[in-house]
């Protein structure tokens, strides 16, 4: 997935910012990779933002382009692209540091909807089941889904279905009573909260999320 809304002539070799160019194009190609790769097995997965190591690629991206349009104000752009991805970076360590305390046997997700498929990809975790099986909360699930899901979290020993803000959680909380696990339902991943509150960014709406899920894993 290649930035949009910015079209520009991309340096020739031995311009200013060919490398810069050439190393955000490789880039991009590894992301389409990740992409293609949950395009494949169902829907097109646009959740692409909780892999911190894919917003890497968008912030070059972005900086690229907004450096190209606006080259006056070029070293603006790469040296906060630069500061943001060495955010991200430990970011991404951070939440590996997170997940090492839990087993392996640990690591199953069961979401509200199917939304955390390039985080567990990123960081060891299988994705077992969804509420709705659909990377859009528009969808519905059937019967069959639901009993199916009964049937995986009593199979996997799954101790908690993750649901975000925003969401209606009345199947999960009743599929959690149904089998006696835990509703987590203040994960944020397609807003921030308040200014004040505990995801104001993105680096905190990760770490937030890692940490709820973390909990509600641990034996």
């Amino acid at each position: 997935m290649a930035s949009k809304g910015l079209t520009s002539r991309t340096p020739g070799p031995g311009e200013p910012g060919h490398d810069h160019h050439h190393a955000a194009d490789e880039h991009a190609d590894e992301a389409e990779e990740h992409a293609d790769e949950h395009a494949q097995e169902g829907e097109a997965d646009p959740h692409f933002w909780l892999d911190p190591t894919l917003v890497q690629t968008y912030v070059k991206n972005i900086a690229a382009a907004f450096e190209t349009a606006d080259p006056d104000h070029a070293p603006e752009y790469a040296a906060r692209a630069e500061t943001f991805d060495a955010e991200l970076a430990e970011l991404d360590a951070w939440i590996k540091e997170q997940v090492a305390a839990l087993p392996a046997e640990r690591r199953k997700l069961v979401m509200n909807h199917a939304s955390h498929g390039y985080w567990a990809d990123r960081y060891g975790f299988d994705v077992v089941g969804a509420v709705i099986p659909s990377v859009s909360t528009d969808s519905a699930p059937t019967a069959r889904d639901l009993a199916e899901l009964l049937e995986t979290i009593e199979r996997e020993g799954v101790p908690a279905i993750f649901v975000q803000t925003g969401e209606n959680p009345r199947l999960a909380t009743q599929i959690a009573a149904d089998t006696g696990i835990v509703v987590v339902d203040d994960l944020y991943h397609g807003s921030l909260s308040e200014a004040d509150g505990v995801a104001p960014s993105y680096v905190e709406m990760m770490r937030h999320n890692t940490e709820r899920i973390v909990e509600a894993l641990r034996p």
